[in-house]
């Protein structure tokens, strides 16, 4: 029988006898205070397989018995003090639960029997607890379990570093690093006492910690545990108690998924902590995530040349608000591996997913731990199953260590090189891109120039309530049901109309929120109409406008700049300046899959979910809107952009920092030139390529204005019903962005001997 066969059928007794203690319902005896029935189950199951793992000879199957029989055994096991170490799996019933044992509890016990735990090499009750809460409709926020392939991953790299230590998961949830830590010690010959000394961690959740106790007994008893034992190390507490305070760093590998909670919808959790734990206060940035903390414990904790395995978000590696954490890492930490899961769903029930594995070892001063060899790294390019794709990454990276070069498959790209750091260890952090592509990079960079140096990027305004949400309606005074959706600052034609406002009143402004940004130029009229009240504007000259804004005074108030004093009650938050937005520009969404940005040559507002690109004239934005909406954009932003999850992040630092080519300069005579006067074919390829050669740079200037300009006049042509009229725009937009992604890679430099680089930049686009 496969090995994998052989788990599954080692398991499925501890699954049918979780099948018939949920069946059991209210009827089974409480383990503790303030279980739910379904938790109360699993803390049985635990015991379960626990007393049959400890106690093979017992025949007694009554809920009691088996209780006191654990506790006994145990305590024979861990001395006096371990009804303290096992709270839930030894804890007494309470003196007023007088009910009887439900019949189907001895057939759980009888189930449990049949199962051994030397065949149990994972997080049994774990994954089974995971079933469950999958499946409940009242399954705890932000629970996700590392998946097991994942973790097998996670830990056989760490292995390579240090194949044998005391392990510690400041997050341990059921213990699914430190039982597969566990079992690969036992594989090897470790006794129980050895599991028991080599595995610590720390867990909030009391049935998290259950479970994670009884999977660690399971793998003792597996190895044989003749006493006395000393105490087990896992903890029901909140590890994050010891950053900061100089706790010893007494373990050699640290393993850990921490959660994922962000600062920025979470800040109450995150005041919450501070006032508990006051040492989380120095480290503490806006717009952080609660994992940073979890990463600096490890880095505390671990011995110096100790080694320590991650997985988390990708999101770190570019956040302003890791700035600190990514200096620190790289003070005292060595990156020795990197695995970016892309676009592979790692929680089934997880939101927006992008991840990341990180093998670290820690730096021992005396350089020897970081000069053993360059980083490693490998990046999904297709999803497949969970396990093969695992299984390939390892593959993969073992492949390009033992090259000290590239591998590249449908499946995973692995390499070998440094993280890219262009601003320093605080600055942003890019994963490798290869070396082909790394020279691509390095090319398109000293052929520009940051595009905060030709023009202004700003973000778009902020009204602080666009519009009645289920986020504020209680903010509202009499509020009704019906009042969630209806426009407050930002309003529909029809709800300007109701309000009896009219839509060409000095204060009221096309208004265009991210989701409706184009490509290019705008297809469509804005939908929404805003109440553009800055500092100079006097609504109360207006009955309607005062009329429409005192309905919503009670929630306007409740804005922060308001309650300072910093504001009347009826302006906008941050409304910026009136000429962003009435001269031409550039707009592109704050998030988007590809790089999306429109010129507008007439007065439009823009939401805070949109950038706005201006202070420059009209001819060079409508460069800059080729150059931005390019394939070679498109793989700068891919490669040297900011992530969030499936979709990238076009804020003001990326924006500002990407390179675009200086306007073009030629001591030329200023007669036409003949890319001014070719036609848009094929032949302005050849046309730009020949200027581009004679240095003559405002050519290649003068026809990626052309192209993209014909590009926005297409689109903003009016519209046809016409099918066929349709078909043949379509055809006509799609031939000339390729003749504009052709002249654009002329402009970086990509032609002639490096003409091999704008086929990368083509190759990246299909990944």
């Amino acid at each position: 029988m496969p090995i994998a066969r052989a788990k599954e059928a080692a398991a499925r007794p501890a699954a049918d006898a979780l099948r018939l203690l949920l069946d059991c319902g209210a009827d089974l005896p409480p383990a503790g205070v303030g279980l739910s029935p379904s938790e109360n189950a699993f803390v049985w199951l635990s015991r379960l397989v626990v007393d049959a793992a400890w106690s093979p000879q017992a025949a007694e199957h009554d809920p009691e018995s088996t209780r006191r029989r654990l506790a006994a055994v145990l305590g024979e096991s861990f001395g006096p003090g371990a009804e303290a170490e096992f709270p839930l799996l030894v804890a007494a019933r309470m003196a007023d639960a007088s009910r009887g044992a439900p019949s189907t509890f001895a057939e759980a016990a009888k189930a449990a029997r049949h199962l051994d735990p030397a065949q149990i090499g994972h997080d049994l009750l774990g994954e089974l607890y995971e079933t469950h809460v999958d499946r409940a409709e009242d399954q705890p926020r932000g629970q996700h379990f590392t998946p097991r392939p994942v973790a097998d991953l996670i830990l056989s790299r760490v292995s390579r570093v240090l194949p044998w230590g005391r392990m510690y998961d400041p997050a341990m949830g059921t213990g699914r690093f430190l039982v597969g830590h566990l079992a690969r010690m036992r594989e090897h010959g470790a006794s129980g006492r050895e599991l028991i000394e080599c595995s610590a961690g720390s867990e909030l959740s009391r049935v998290s910690h259950c479970l994670a106790q009884a999977n660690l007994l399971l793998q003792v008893a597996a190895a044989g545990h003749d006493g006395p034992l000393p105490a087990p190390r896992l903890m029901l507490e909140n590890s994050l108690w010891a950053l900061g305070e100089g706790r010893k760093a007494e373990h050699e590998i640290c393993c850990a998924n921490p959660p994922y909670v962000g600062e920025r919808r979470n800040k109450q959790l995150f005041d919450r902590l501070m006032r508990e734990i006051p040492s989380l206060t120095v480290r503490r940035a806006p717009r952080m995530d609660l994992f940073y903390y979890f990463a600096e414990l490890c880095l505390e904790v671990t011995r110096p040349g100790g080694a320590i395995g991650l997985l988390t978000t990708a999101y770190w590696l570019t956040a302003d608000g890791a700035a600190g954490l990514r200096e620190r890492l790289h003070d005292r930490a060595h990156v020795l591996e990197i695995v970016d899961f892309g676009d592979q769903r790692l929680f089934g029930t997880a939101g927006g997913q992008h991840n990341l594995a990180v093998i670290l070892r820690r730096r021992s001063g005396d350089g020897l731990s970081e000069a053993d060899r360059p980083m490693a790294w490998a990046r999904v390019r297709a999803g497949a199953p969970l396990d093969v794709t695992c299984m390939r990454i390892g593959e993969a990276l073992d492949e390009a260590v033992a090259r000290q070069g590239s591998v590249e498959n449908l499946s995973v790209t692995a390499g070998v090189g440094d993280m890219v750091r262009p601003d320093g260890p605080s600055g942003v952090w890019h994963i490798p891109a290869g070396r082909r592509r790394e020279q691509v990079l390095e090319a398109i960079t000293s052929a520009g120039v940051h595009l905060g140096s030709l023009a202004t990027v700003s973000q778009g305004l902020i009204s602080g309530a666009d519009r009645v949400s289920q986020a504020n309606v209680d903010r509202l005074e009499g509020a009704e049901p019906e009042d969630v959706g209806r426009g407050v600052f930002v309003l529909t034609p029809d709800e300007l109309a109701e309000a009896r406002i009219p839509q060409d009143h000095p204060l009221v402004q096309p208004f265009v929120k991210n989701s409706e940004l184009e490509r290019f130029a705008l297809t469509a009229v804005p939908r929404f109409r805003l109440l553009y009240l800055d500092e100079t504007a006097d609504p109360v000259s207006d009955p309607a406008i005062e009329a429409h804004l005192r309905r919503y005074r009670s929630l306007l108030e409740a804005r922060r700049e308001v309650g300072t004093g910093a504001i009347p009650w009826w302006r906008l938050h941050w409304p910026r300046a009136r000429s962003l937005f009435e001269q031409p520009k550039i707009l592109s969404p704050h998030r988007a899959r590809r790089n999306t940005f429109a010129y507008v040559e007439s007065p439009l507002f823009a939401s805070a979910d949109a950038y706005v690109i201006g202070d420059a004239d009209p001819g060079e934005l409508v460069r800059l809107t080729g150059l931005l909406n390019s394939s070679v954009a498109d793989f700068w932003f891919a490669h040297r952009g900011k992530r969030k999850g499936s979709q990238r992040e076009y804020y003001a630092t990326p924006l500002r920092t990407i390179p675009v080519p200086h306007p073009g300069r030629s001591e030329a005579a200023p007669e036409p030139r003949l890319a001014d006067r070719a036609p848009l074919d094929e032949a302005i390829v050849d046309r730009v390529t020949w200027a581009a050669e004679k240095g003559d740079w405002l050519a290649v200037d003068s026809a990626i204005r052309r192209i993209a300009g014909a590009i926005i006049d297409l689109r903003t042509r009016p519209a046809t019903s016409d099918l066929h009229e349709i078909a043949l725009e379509i055809v006509e937009e799609r031939r000339l962005e390729s003749l504009l992604d052709s002249v654009v890679a002329v402009r970086y430099g990509l032609y002639g001997d490096n003409a091999w680089m704008y086929e990368v930049v083509l190759e990246a686009s299909s990944d």
